[in-house]
């Protein structure tokens, strides 16, 4: 693990490199210290809810890959990181239930429906930016 650094140390860190090295090398340092978001939480900003959790945000990636049609409740178990553990279905419809209160309140047009005995379907509104799943 890095230890945190405060920026007279940063800056000393950088200063020792060759000057023709030092804003490569700090623009590496910041790579490696700020890595970049992961491709679910796009999702949840592109959809103005950035505030979701990671748990939520993932969820809402994976029910957006597949947007108006049912994911099963296994995906979003695998999804949400809950596979494995004891009351992963308990745990799947609290995080949904979490999920659309989050929706709801941010007045997102997205509706994310129980389909009985096989998972759940997100239905949005055409305009919004919705991830696509890769061929």
């Amino acid at each position: 693990m890095i230890a945190a650094l405060d920026v007279h140390t940063l800056r000393a860190e950088v200063m020792a490199q060759p000057s023709g090295e030092r804003l490569e090398y700090a623009l590496g340092f910041l790579d490696m210290m700020c890595p970049a978001a992961p491709v679910w939480s796009k999702t949840a900003t592109d959809l103005g809810l950035g505030f979701l959790t990671p748990t939520n945000a993932r969820l809402l990636h994976r029910l957006a890959l597949s947007a108006g049609h049912v994911v099963a409740f296994e995906v979003l178990e695998l999804a949400a990181e809950f596979h494995g553990t004891s009351g992963e279905r308990n745990a799947l419809k609290c995080a949904i239930g979490r999920l659309r209160l989050a929706i709801v309140a941010a007045g997102c047009p997205i509706v994310i429906e129980a389909v009985y005995s096989q998972g759940y379907r997100l239905e949005a509104a055409p305009e919004l930016p919705m991830p696509r799943r890769r061929a």
